[in-house]
């Protein structure tokens, strides 16, 4: 939809959209990994009936994933210029197109949290038993947004409306992808996701604050030098501030590296699965374990990686 919008702007205007986008969406392909790694669990959880866990699940991978594309797009704001600059400003690529690209980076930027979060959703439907449509028709709902704002604002503001439609887009979906999980998916809170993420994007606001001070500070130096300090300011003032706004902001990724470890002494030999040890009898080598009726067991099998080999029930 933007390709055909911009297709009656200016010369250069797609490839402005397309550079500023290609740049800006790495943090959030990055932040989908750790989504797509979890993705098992989740699965495992849904399978097993664990609406709690399942919300849980949902819960702790928000907040990672946002964290991270978050902490980046405060660092794509305060920096954009400069990072076009190093990437693109060699041959024909000019300090204007710099100046064009960096701009509609920077609003392109405001709706990675959305991207980021449509995946999340997303994944948590798909891991359900029955099809569903809901993430197509949020999806297109989201689409037609986009080609309203658009397709009204482009002819006055350019470039700039069709970065900003798309963030408005897709963060729309994401919202309405979040707010629809609690139906039928998980008693997921909106309340606290909300919480959680407001949180995170005012740490983000301050971490791009002290990241435009310091590239105005640092205006001047070599441009590698910049993207240095920048990054070790951006990346240090919103992890101070995302500590500040609260420890269960911290908790998912203490979380995550606990699992590591455990992840870690598994391919030194040991069993995974701390359930899995305490309902092993060692003499016989046969779980003593018992299941509640009608359900997984939470700490078990759907609060586990899903080993290969272990037939779903």
């Amino acid at each position: 939809m933007e390709r055909f919008i911009g297709s009656e702007l200016a010369a250069g205007s797609i490839s402005h959209l397309n550079y500023a986008q290609k740049v800006a969406q790495v943090p959030m392909v990055l932040s989908l990994l750790i989504v797509t790694v979890t993705f098992p669990r989740l699965a495992r959880a849904s399978a097993d009936g664990d609406t709690w866990q399942v919300a849980r699940r949902i819960r702790q991978d928000l907040v990672i994933a946002s964290t991270m594309v978050l902490g980046a797009a405060a660092f794509l704001v305060a920096f954009a210029p400069v990072i076009i600059k190093v990437l693109f400003e060699h041959g024909e690529f000019t300090a204007d197109d710099t100046a064009s690209t960096a701009s509609i980076m920077r609003v392109y930027a405001l709706g990675l949290w959305g991207q980021s979060a449509v995946g999340l959703a997303a994944r948590a439907f798909f891991a359900q038993r029955r099809p569903t449509w809901r993430p197509a028709r949020v999806l297109a709902l989201g689409l037609v947004v986009t080609a309203v704002i658009g397709g009204v604002f482009a002819a006055s503001a350019g470039t700039l409306a069709l970065a900003a439609a798309n963030a408005i887009g897709i963060t729309l979906a994401a919202v309405l992808l979040l707010a629809g999980l609690r139906r039928g998916i998980a008693p997921v809170s909106p309340r606290r996701i909300a919480a959680d993420v407001s949180r995170l994007m005012l740490a983000a606001g301050g971490a791009c604050a002290a990241g435009m001070l310091t590239a105005h500070a640092v205006a001047g130096t070599p441009v590698l030098v910049q993207l240095a300090v920048g990054g070790l300011v951006t990346t240090g003032a919103f992890a101070v501030l995302t500590v500040l706004a609260g420890p269960d902001l911290i908790a998912p990724w203490i979380a995550l590296r606990s699992r590591r470890s455990v992840r870690g002494r598994t391919e030194s030999g040991e069993t995974s699965e701390p359930a899995d040890r305490a309902g092993r009898n060692d003499a016989t080598g046969k779980s003593d374990r018992t299941e509640p009726a009608g359900g997984g067991d939470p700490a078990g099998s759907a609060g586990a990686d899903v080993p290969l080999g272990r037939p779903l029930r």
